[in-house]
């Protein structure tokens, strides 16, 4: 598994030396719907939570016209929780929030190439780690939250897997493009080990990206008259 990286970092920087290349930047991020999250435990059922989002910045590099390298840092935020089936416990509900940063090199291929739309196909890996979690309660006579801790906590701190989608580019002009990246990610592990399945991320993405046009495009040779 460790290769995984080490082969998109030879690639990211052996490639451009054989092709004309441009380095990018872009900023984005978007919701999320992440499966198994949790489970339901004797005398509770869980629930998947509603605010799952992610936030990131990437940078790539393009390889002629249709072929990109890129790497994204993303925070990404999903929220699950529990309510109780005893109506006569303290608690009545209660939420857990999961922090997290990823890492993720990815190759991009474009399918469709025009002045103005690019449609890219892509796949990567994702790797994830878990950096804050916080749990909230309602209390059930006075309807006010509190911090607790009655949700398990022994979930998966680090989790990765192969992700893919892709990237429809819209060019609003020489340097800056607006894109929409839907994309899915199938984990590895399940993230708390009583889960049914791995867990499992859909995506919906947008993003501002500019363009740093370094290599300029060959001249055509005049041939002479004869």
């Amino acid at each position: 598994m460790h290769k995984l990286p080490v082969l998109f970092i030879l690639l990211f920087f052996v490639v451009p030396g054989y092709a004309q290349v441009n380095p990018f930047i872009s900023l984005g991020g978007g919701y999320d719907y992440n499966l198994n999250k949790y489970y339901d435990e004797n005398n509770y059922t869980g629930f998947e939570g509603h605010s799952d989002f992610n936030a990131g910045l990437h940078l790539g590099t393009t390889l002629g016209k249709r072929i990109r390298f890129r790497t994204s840092v993303n925070y990404a935020q999903f929220t699950y929780g529990r309510n109780p089936m005893n109506e006569q416990l303290y608690i009545s509900e209660s939420t857990m929030r999961i922090s997290n940063i990823n890492l993720n090199p990815m190759l991009d291929g474009c399918l469709f190439l025009s002045d103005k739309f690019n449609l890219y196909l892509y796949a990567g890996y994702r790797f994830e780690w878990v950096v804050d979690s916080y749990e909230e309660s309602i209390v059930r006579e006075t309807g006010k939250t509190k911090d607790t801790r009655y949700i398990d906590r022994n979930y998966t701190t680090f989790n990765n897997g192969p992700l893919g989608g892709i990237i429809l580019k819209y060019k609003a002009g020489k340097h800056l493009a607006f894109t929409f990246e839907p994309g899915f990610t199938y984990f590895l592990k399940e993230f708390y080990y009583q889960n049914d399945g791995n867990l499992q991320r859909i995506s919906a993405n947008i993003g501002i990206e500019w363009q740093f046009l370094v290599s300029k495009p060959k001249k055509k040779t005049d041939v002479p008259a004869l």
